[in-house]
């Protein structure tokens, strides 16, 4: 059930919200997007943005834990055991989905804010099946998987700096570099300042969710705040289970978030004048559904969603984030290489490029995010 109203809790997580919202908006943010660009156009911009969060968010986070400001740590990125099996599992069924659907979980809430039917249904969908998989149908099934399968660290702390045996503080500074250097070795082929500026405020927001919860919001006379930063799916369960049976659980830092990603979006969209309505065909139907469904029971099995893990997972050094990067990056690559040859048995060869290559790239189109203005961005399913 909820805790007693912590107004840290709730103000920090509307305002980061409204903060990603409207910077997801703005820059077509997201994992997917960097993933198709790479596959089908060789386009490496969303992914220098996701780098450039990854390093911001790691060097931020050991900054908090080795100060002493927030204990690291002991969330469950960390502390707890490690399920391989349900994570590796759970990012491909999540990376797959998130293709079916046209965005990842982020990418989903603001394409609904922008008034993309599609949208909606793959994120009730998302909603139902993570509410299944973490409090449903299906939560025996992940529970008990979790049990037989999943692992103990030998040293308790389940980093990748302690598998490694390296101190923390130089862990993070080497994840750091070698994001920064990937970035830099591939700026040639395509580079966006606006993208990667997008990519460094993710990162910051990251930051700051973990210490308003993880300090402004700890009260040494209240009960101790468990530390938590972004992530979505487990926010779109909760809220589903709110909606069908009137419980609510958390601290209300992660519905807040949620709350305020989508009025973030809904006043950028605004603003930028690009809040229009946009139908579902019938023959999309399905696929929102099926793709929002795999994309919320996956998150649950994997820990998180790209986000969750792909961003806050992977600022606390966590083997388990990496290991649903991993996941959810081999998941996104099966569902494009599936769409292109589902669309290519219908098509026919046409110049240097399929047809089905060509629909495909349409399907995560071109766009022009004024972020700057002068720059163009491939963002996913618009």
């Amino acid at each position: 059930m909820i805790q007693e109203l912590n107004l840290w809790l709730i103000g920090g997580g509307l305002v980061i919200g409204l903060l990603f919202g409207a910077v997801a908006q703005r820059s077509r943010f997201c994992v997917l997007a960097a993933v198709s660009n790479w596959v089908l156009m060789r386009d490496l911009r969303q992914a220098h943005a996701y780098l450039a969060a990854v390093a911001v968010a790691v060097i931020g986070t050991a900054t908090l834990e080795l100060t002493g400001l927030v204990a690291i740590a002991e969330t469950g990125f960390r502390s707890g055991r490690i399920d391989w099996f349900g994570t590796l599992v759970g990012g491909t069924l999540f990376g797959f989905g998130a293709v079916l659907a046209g965005g990842c979980a982020g990418r989903l809430v603001v394409r609904s804010a922008e008034g993309s039917l599609g949208a909606v249904v793959a994120l009730v969908a998302a909603g139902i099946g993570g509410a299944a998989s973490a409090y449903g149908v299906l939560e025996p099934v992940r529970a008990q998987l979790h049990n037989v399968l999943s692992v103990d660290p030998a040293s308790g702390d389940a980093s990748i700096a302690s598998f490694l045996g390296l101190a923390h503080g130089w862990a993070a500074a080497l994840f750091a570099t070698g994001c920064v250097l990937a970035i830099i070795a591939t700026f040639r082929r395509g580079a966006s300042i606006g993208l990667l500026l997008a990519g460094v405020i993710v990162g910051a927001l990251i930051v700051g969710g973990w210490w308003i919860s993880g300090w402004l919001a700890q009260d040494p006379f209240e009960a101790t705040v468990r530390p938590a930063s972004m992530t979505f799916v487990g926010p779109m369960a909760q809220a589903t289970q709110l909606i069908a049976t009137g419980e609510q659980r958390g601290n209300g830092f992660h519905l807040a978030l949620l709350v305020g990603v989508l009025g973030g979006s809904v006043v950028s969209a605004l603003v930028r004048r690009q809040f229009r309505w946009v139908g579902i065909r019938a023959g999309e139907l399905a696929r929102a559904v099926v793709g929002g469904g795999l994309v919320g029971i996956g998150a649950v099995f994997a820990g998180g969603c790209n986000i969750g893990q792909g961003l806050t997972g992977m600022s606390t050094l966590s083997i388990s984030a990496l290991l649903a990067v991993i996941g959810i990056g081999t998941g996104m690559r099966i569902g494009l290489v599936w769409l292109m040859r589902i669309e290519s048995a219908q098509s026919i060869p046409s110049s240097r490029l399929t047809k089905a290559t060509h629909q495909v790239r349409r399907l995560f189109a071109r766009t022009s995010a004024s972020f700057p203005k002068s720059t163009k961005v491939v963002g996913c399913c618009n």
